[in-house]
């Protein structure tokens, strides 16, 4: 249901993540972790760096009749914003972190 991956105003990004799932009749679960490094952009012949994401999920699915495709879910999400960069360069765009 939740957009993936996270991305900071449709930038070029690089995403790796982790994803389980487990299926237990009625029940199905999965969840995962994702993290996001953003390319750096230019603004004015400047260039910028934002900080990088993790995004976070957690699913838990009711499939009622498997026949017909009915079933509920309910969804987690997590998204934050970190006040860092994996490339180790100083962030210059405001703001500098989000949770």
């Amino acid at each position: 249901m939740g957009r993936l991956p996270a991305t900071r105003f449709g930038a070029l990004s690089y995403t790796e993540g982790v994803m389980i799932r487990k299926n237990l009749q009625p029940f199905r679960f999965s969840s995962g972790v994702f993290y996001t490094y953003t390319n750096p952009g230019s603004t004015a012949g400047m260039y910028t760096y934002v900080g990088d994401i993790v995004n976070g999920r957690f699913i838990a699915e009711y499939i009622h009749n498997d026949q017909r495709g009915l079933g509920f879910n309910l969804e987690f999400v997590t998204l934050h914003g970190l006040p860092h960069r994996l490339d180790g360069h100083d962030l210059n765009v405001k703001p500098t972190a989000s949770t």
